[in-house]
């Protein structure tokens, strides 16, 4: 076929045909993503029947991309080379070392990846071509050690975005990535909070309860085991935020500053969809958080995900985001000519667990964001106006408190006072500072063998009004740019995600 006949055909495709060629890489690249990370939910044993449907699903999504791209490769005579009897021999001795290595026999590793019996042997004999999908549920067994570059011999699982292979891009992710602010001393928090806790009782301050190893721990655990939260995250709608986003800044350089980044997971998401949504990717995604734990699996995170994509620079610091004046890494620019659009975020209900978010707005986020940054908040919605209609209607009002929430909260109390009796957590509410806003106060009663009864109040949650918290930014210099739908439960919004553009 001539060159002109060629671009006549490819011309003629039409052009949802193209736009799935365009979209393919990273559809896959989300996919694939998830399939791993359910897959290890899975195996360690946690929501196995929610993980294993999210993965049935996945594993559906990726076999439908690959018929597409097959048929746009077909259609634009792009096709994969066939793949020599050779090469295949060469994985499949590798799968069967790995296995033999690893004492796994056939059925094990079945069992391991919900793959046959049959499917294993013939991958390892050579008789069939693995599957992107069998490839994911392979690599995600810890013991084989499987790699990309493994896999790189199938030239299958191409990684969807171009990776770094300029030096100076190689110079750019080996610079400084993590920053520790001036003045932050992890030890001496974490030693005043022992001395506060064996003190008379008050309020402990809400950073606290991440400080420490055993901590964020603690609150790892309670977030990836709760059903709800993995239901709840899944339910976000990132992606329409990140198009509101580039709707006005394609082409645009990204700064993502991530404040309270917690587990990092809402906001790793939210960096692939904007930067999936640029055709060329420049962007840098900053990871702030005051417990180093917790930073530490954020940035994990963030770097596994995204790391070594060209253009994608990952820092982290660790610090307190109620000192962002004093930050200039963060909102330093140096001309004119080089602006950026900045994304600022705070995720996974941070802004629910703020003492006063107005003052922290006004006093800390104002000073130094400039006019077209934007900021991306996630919130929990009340459950009514008046005391009565939230003390009847708020689930956390209910009952007790569950125990992975009373295990995380409990922990510095019982670590910092080893003669405690017993500790009883009780949830009260309380009025809030924004209006159209309520407080959820977690209180720790106190028995210890050395000193009568104490009260911590060990952390705060909010609940928000979503009409009067639009309004109220507003008042403080935010527009609302977007406020996506989120899916109803039991009839009513519990949460909103919401986009703001800084007036």
């Amino acid at each position: 076929m001539t060159q002109t006949a060629m671009n006549a055909e490819v011309a003629s495709i039409s052009p949802i045909a193209v736009a799935e060629h365009v979209l393919s890489p990273n559809m896959r690249l989300h996919t694939d993503a998830l399939i791993a990370y359910f897959q290890r939910l899975v195996q360690a044993g946690e929501d196995i029947d929610i993980a294993k449907s999210y993965l049935q699903t996945l594993h559906d999504i990726s076999h439908f991309v690959d018929l597409k791209s097959c048929l746009v490769s077909d259609l634009t005579g792009r096709r994969e080379p066939r793949l020599s009897r050779e090469t295949l021999l060469q994985f499949g001795k590798l799968l069967k070392d790995r296995r033999l290595q690893a004492r796994l026999s056939r059925a094990a590793l079945g069992k391991k990846t919900g793959l046959s019996e049959a499917t294993i042997k013939f991958i390892e004999t050579a008789r069939t071509r693995p599957t992107r999908g069998t490839l994911l549920r392979l690599m995600a067994v810890d013991e084989l050690q499987l790699t990309w570059a493994d896999l790189a011999i199938l030239r299958e699982l191409p990684l969807p975005i171009e990776r770094s292979t300029t030096p100076q891009e190689h110079n750019r992710a080996g610079s400084m990535n993590w920053y520790v602010t001036p003045g932050y001393d992890g030890v001496r928090l974490v030693e005043d909070l022992a001395r506060f806790l064996q003190g008379a009782g008050g309020l402990v301050e809400q950073t606290s309860a991440y400080l420490d190893h055993h901590s964020a721990l603690d609150y790892l655990a309670m977030t990836r085991g709760s059903s709800v939260t993995m239901a709840h995250h899944s339910k976000i709608p990132l992606h329409e935020i990140a198009k509101a986003i580039i709707a006005t800044n394609a082409g645009v350089g990204l700064n993502v500053i991530v404040l309270g980044a917690g587990n990092g997971v809402l906001e790793t998401k939210l960096v692939q969809d904007l930067i999936a949504m640029q055709s060329k990717v420049d962007a840098d995604l900053c990871l702030l958080d005051i417990s180093q734990p917790l930073l530490s699996v954020a940035y994990k995170h963030a770097v596994d995900t995204l790391g070594g994509i060209a253009g994608m620079h990952i820092w982290a610091m660790q610090g307190n985001f109620h000192r962002l004046g004093s930050y200039t890494q963060l909102h330093y620019q140096p001309s004119s000519r080089t602006q950026r659009t900045r994304v600022y975020t705070i995720l996974g209900c941070t802004l629910a667990n703020l003492d006063d978010e107005v003052q922290f707005l006004m006093n800390n986020l104002n000073a130094v964001a400039r006019t077209n940054d934007y900021l991306v908040v996630d919130l929990q919605l009340g459950w009514g106006r008046t005391p009565d209609e939230i003390m009847a209607n708020d689930p956390a009002l209910q009952g007790e408190i569950p125990k992975a929430t009373a295990r995380w909260l409990e922990g510095p109390i019982r670590r910092s006072c080893p003669d405690v009796r017993e500790i009883h957590m009780t949830c009260r509410l309380d009025p809030a500072p924004m209006q159209g806003s309520y407080t959820l106060t977690v209180l720790a009663n106190v028995r210890s063998q050395s000193q009568g009864d104490r009260m911590f109040s060990m952390f705060r949650f909010r609940r928000h009004d979503k009409h009067l918290f639009v309004r109220t930014m507003s008042e403080l210099g935010w527009d609302l740019v977007a406020g996506p739908p989120m899916a109803r439960e039991d009839g009513r919004e519990i949460s909103a995600v919401l986009l703001f553009r800084r007036r």
